[in-house]
């Protein structure tokens, strides 16, 4: 089963003991040793912030969010419990750098993350960065990590966006997502019973696609950052006459062409792509605002058939959304025993060769004590089976690209982001050509 160690207790649940739902159970079966499902963020500023800063909006962002004061505790099934000894000041941080190296930040917050300490009290961490000696003007950065059944992307980004200049307007209003229940609304539509089942079973009877990444795994991690701007992407869209996200995934799908042919397996590649209902989260009425459905990259076809399969898929996992799929799956679930729920997260996984979670951002211009947020990068986790997770955070002006990979499956990492460079300048090299 899950090698996540959590904290086991044979008393009876108290009072304050809420079992988890099949969607946070999810995230438990899938964490292993080389993959534990921990996501995380991190957001560089032009200045030096405080950590008396940081731990007084955070505390007031616990004060309405009460899932992070919890902890995960073993009876006769996962609950969360009440931390009664739970106080922000145990999970906010500082540490000192060399330099303004982002790496050197990721490699630290790396470490913290594959320490067990994570189990032993609610499972998040925020850590600030003071930067020594900065020779530029980046002298503070920012972490956040927590376990995925604490909160999703979305959730985090709200963590982020209560740091930040202008939050305390918001804490107060409506029930904050990580205090909400995960199970999803009625679908929408006409999706029959026997129309889900079949759905389900071409899922799971899905064949692996062999992919460049195959190879040796291990728990190290390595990040690579880009940043590219939303003005160029725009114009990118209008001649191309498609959206930020279909742009973005083909960028990522002709990138990672790129790498497979350099490596001399091509193949095909296989992505789940979260899908959020971003109405429901700005409401703050849901925590699991997502589908999480399968996308065919369309490799070595031309840009427009290319274009023409992207939306495709997207409008396949659309409708996959609004008909409730994954809340359907998450309720058959729920009355199926673990072990049958542990073996289907597994296979839903390892059908997948990556993940690409695209993170609605902030709009307005982000700052904190004043000083701007030059970089907000989401981190997601890599699944098992997986090599590769790609994390896109939009803001107003820029897109922040994370690459979270495995060392051993994905040694020549260095190349993947120079393809993926190039293969941003090429597609904006054509849509100028087009336009």
């Amino acid at each position: 089963m899950s090698d996540f160690e959590v904290t086991r207790k044979s008393s009876k649940a108290t009072r304050s003991d809420e079992r988890l739902s099949v969607y946070e159970l999810g995230w438990v079966d899938l964490h292993v040793k080389h993959r534990p499902q921990i996501i995380s963020g991190l957001c560089t500023i032009a200045g030096e912030v405080t950590i008396n800063v940081v731990l007084q909006r955070i505390r007031a962002f616990v004060m309405t969010n009460t899932r992070y004061q919890y902890r995960l505790v073993f009876s006769r099934s996962p609950s969360w419990q009440l931390d009664p000894e739970f106080q922000v000041e145990n999970h906010v941080s500082t540490k000192e750098l060399p330099n303004a190296s982002i790496d050197h930040a990721i490699e630290h917050m790396g470490a913290l993350l594959a320490g067990t300490e994570l189990t032993n009290r609610p499972p998040w961490r925020v850590v600030v960065y003071r930067f020594v000696d900065s020779r530029t003007e980046i002298r503070t950065a920012i972490a956040f990590c927590a376990h995925h059944s604490v909160t999703d992307g979305l959730g985090a980004r709200k963590l982020f966006e209560a740091i930040l200049d202008g939050a305390e307007e918001g804490t107060s209003t409506g029930v904050a997502v990580a205090n909400a229940r995960e199970d999803r609304s009625e679908p929408s539509s006409g999706m029959n019973v026997f129309q889900f089942g079949m759905s389900l079973v071409r899922d799971f009877l899905l064949k692996r696609l062999n992919d460049p990444f195959s190879g040796p795994t291990s728990s190290a991690r390595r990040v690579l950052e880009l940043t590219w701007s939303r003005g160029e992407l725009k114009q990118a869209r209008r001649a191309f006459g498609c959206s930020l996200q279909e742009l973005l995934l083909l960028i990522i799908t002709r990138s990672l062409e790129k790498y497979g042919s350099r490596r001399g397996r091509l193949g095909k590649l296989r992505a789940i792509v979260p899908m959020a209902d971003i109405a429901a989260a700005r409401s703050e009425q849901q925590a699991a605002l997502h589908d999480i459905g399968y996308l065919d990259l369309p490799l070595g076809l031309t840009l427009e058939q290319q274009f023409t399969q992207l939306r495709m898929g997207m409008t396949r996992l659309q409708k996959r959304l609004d008909d409730g799929v994954f809340g359907r799956l998450s309720k058959l679930l729920a009355i199926l025993p673990g072990i049958v729920r542990y073996h289907a997260a597994h296979r839903w996984s390892n059908n997948a060769n990556l993940l690409i979670s695209l993170v609605p951002g902030i709009v307005l211009r982000p700052t904190i004590c004043g000083m701007d947020v030059t970089a907000i990068y989401g981190l997601p986790a890599i699944a098992p089976g997986q090599a590769i997770a790609i994390g896109l955070l939009v803001t107003r002006d820029k897109v922040h690209v994370a690459l979270v990979l495995d060392p051993s499956s994905v040694p020549d990492h260095d190349l993947l982001a120079i393809d993926l460079e190039n293969s941003l300048s090429e597609t904006l090299a054509t849509a100028r050509d087009n336009a």
